[in-house]
């Protein structure tokens, strides 16, 4: 029985020994010149390994070796805290950390190059093995402008970043930069980029051209109670865009609004006839009244007029009935004056022919050259006065 014993035992140990010798073994990790290794054991990070073959001894097959590119110059893996709170000798010597607060941006440059931003609150890993990593820290708890190069660069890499507010000013437009709700100054045409951060930022873009605006289909009763209808137009110019900015939400509504108001105060006083005899005046009385209240809000009028006036179906018909007579009436005042001077002119003329018998054989031979010009042969009878007699008494009678 003790022999049996021993053969058992002595099976059961070497059964014990070879499962020894396969889990302690020794595992070959070759890391190439553009690689780091991070080598875990049991869980715990224990070293970086350097590009190079390395015997990594694998007890129970508990270490592991995760090789990373450092071309990728971001270190992304669960281990970052881990890395950064328990072992720093190996985040100084491998990393350049971008280590951003909540009142901070971090701009990452690689070789001086723009990299990326980092947010807000993150913490990124940096591989610096390669390549040459700074982080340039931007604290915007206090509003900051960013430089036009600067701007440049980063919006090339970060189009769509959401840390920053992109303004267009065009040209013969003016910016007015609002931050927290506060006008802080003029923006003059160009392209402008801000850090938002804590703070709001607005700019209000004012266009410093000549301005439209019009004013149709205003129903307005004149004094003799005849309703019409004006379509009136003006052009007016920003001059003072703060002052327009502070003095009032809506410019072109309230210009509408008091250009409305004006036309009605100057029509309702006058008759129908006093409205259209002095259609074309009736603009710069409107801008006369507007004019004082447009200045204090920074606005200048430029000109103003009214297009068309429209009447009622009614009033026209009566209008061109009233216009038809009188001209009718001009046209026979016009007629009976030219019959008259005619009349004067034939007096006269007889006038002068009875007191001068010259005159009058003149008169005689003026018409027997007109009556030749119809006539093909003429033979003369008892001499030329004899033919003017008798011309004469034909005519005579």
């Amino acid at each position: 029985m003790e022999f049996i014993a021993v053969i058992i035992g002595s099976v059961l140990g070497l059964c014990f020994i070879k499962r020894i010798k396969q889990e302690i073994k020794m595992r070959k990790v070759n890391i190439s010149e553009i690689e780091r290794g991070l080598k875990i054991h049991n869980g715990i990070i224990e070293t970086i390994l350097e590009p190079g073959s390395h015997w990594v001894l694998n007890p129970l097959g508990n270490t592991k070796v995760h090789a990373f590119d450092v071309n990728k110059i971001e270190f992304s893996s669960p281990w970052t805290d881990t890395l950064l709170r328990n072992h720093p000798h190996l985040a100084k010597e491998y990393f350049t950390v971008a280590d951003v607060s909540d009142k901070q941006i971090g701009l990452v440059y690689a070789d001086g190059k723009f990299h990326r931003i980092v947010s807000p609150g993150q913490k990124v890993l940096f591989w610096k093995v390669l390549k040459n990593v700074t982080v340039e820290y931007v604290d915007f708890s206090e509003f900051q402008e960013i430089d036009a190069k600067k701007a440049k660069v980063i919006t090339d890499k970060s189009p769509n970043a959401s840390e920053f507010y992109f303004r267009l000013v065009p040209e013969s437009h003016v910016g007015l930069l609002i931050v927290d709700g506060r006008l802080v100054r003029e923006l003059p045409p160009g392209t402008y980029t801000f850090w938002k951060g804590r703070t709001s930022v607005e700019v209000a873009v004012i266009d410093m051209r000549i301005l439209n605006l019009e004013v149709t289909g205003q129903d307005i009763l004149t004094r003799d109670r005849v309703s019409l209808r004006l379509n009136f137009e003006a052009y007016y110019k920003i001059v003072e865009p703060a002052k327009a900015l502070r003095a009032i939400k809506d410019l072109k509504d309230y210009l509408h609004k008091e250009f409305q108001f004006a036309l009605r105060k100057l029509v309702g006083v006058r008759t129908l006839d006093e409205v259209l005899s002095r259609k074309e005046s009736l603009g710069d009385e409107v801008a006369l009244l507007v004019r004082d209240k447009a200045l204090a809000l920074g606005v200048e009028i430029t000109s103003t007029g009214v297009k068309d006036i429209v009447l009622p179906g009614d009033i026209r018909a009566i209008l061109n009935e009233v216009v038809s007579v009188e001209k009718k009436a001009q046209a026979n005042l016009i007629r009976r004056r030219e019959e008259v001077a005619a009349t004067r002119s034939l007096l006269n003329t007889a006038k002068m022919m009875e007191s001068s018998p010259a005159l009058m054989r003149l008169k005689e031979l003026e018409m027997m050259e007109k009556v030749s010009e119809n006539v093909g042969t003429m033979n003369l009878v008892g001499g030329f006065e004899n033919l003017t007699s008798k011309i004469g008494s034909s005519t005579a009678r």
